[in-house]
């Protein structure tokens, strides 16, 4: 194993001013961005959290059978909510 080189790239040559300006100099390809209507356009972030395996297991299942993709299902749930917390 000794033997082994990896190689990490280049470092950036200037340090970005803020996490927000780091995060975006991320190169975005479409294999990862989900596919929109040409009326919504709007720039992605992604969000990652953990949930129990059970859970997952259960969104899953409940997708499956609806015939919707987890993350648009989780949008939905997440834009509900915040339509929902915002009201006065």
């Amino acid at each position: 194993m000794a033997g082994k080189k990896i190689a990490f790239g280049a470092k950036p040559t200037t340090k970005p001013a803020s996490l927000d300006e780091w995060v975006g100099t991320k190169p975005e390809t479409d294999a990862v961005a989900p596919v929109q209507p040409e009326t919504e356009k709007a720039k992605m972030k992604r969000l990652t959290f953990d949930i129990p395996e059970d859970m997952h297991r259960q969104l899953k299942l409940l997708c499956v059978q609806n015939g919707v993709q987890m993350a648009d299902e989780l949008r939905s749930l997440i834009s509900q909510y915040i339509d929902t917390a915002s009201k006065p």
